[in-house]
């Protein structure tokens, strides 16, 4: 069977702080998908009633993203990435900060190799963190979360 997972292992989430910080040095944008969560509602007929469920689940997303830093809470072993997101969803949206935990970012699980691309022949777009200049407070969309 062809999936995707999130990556749970030490030595993945070690490559992709790697791949991030190589593409800091680089300037380069990052192609990531990774999974989000959200709240799932789904409305059923139980014996002439209408009943309805709501429960966490994931959702797959692909963003292009330029990363500004890395960070992790060492005492959880959670890991994450600062980036600004080039490619916000919703028509009209404009680039913002989004911070993406590295276990949540997809693995195919047959080959095992992380979803991620690096865009070496694309620069910076979006003003970064990385020169110390932030992005225009009235382009800003998303926060951290």
């Amino acid at each position: 069977m062809f999936g995707y997972r999130m990556s749970t292992s030490q030595a993945e989430q070690l490559y992709l702080r790697h791949l991030f910080a190589d593409a800091m040095e680089r300037r380069a944008p990052v192609e990531v998908t990774y999974f989000r969560s959200k709240k799932i509602t789904f409305t059923r007929i139980v014996d002439g009633k209408e009943e309805t469920i709501i429960y966490d689940g994931y959702v797959k997303t692909v963003r292009v993203v330029e990363p500004f830093a890395l960070d992790g809470d060492w005492d959880k072993e959670t890991h994450w990435v600062d980036v600004v997101d080039r490619s916000p969803q919703g028509a009209g949206s404009r680039p913002g900060y989004r911070r993406l935990r590295l276990d949540r970012i997809a693995v195919n699980s047959r080959t095992g190799k992380p979803l991620v691309r690096r865009k070496l022949t694309y620069g910076y777009l979006c003003p970064s963190r990385l020169d110390f200049r932030d992005l225009y407070p009235t382009k800003r969309v998303l926060a951290h979360a």
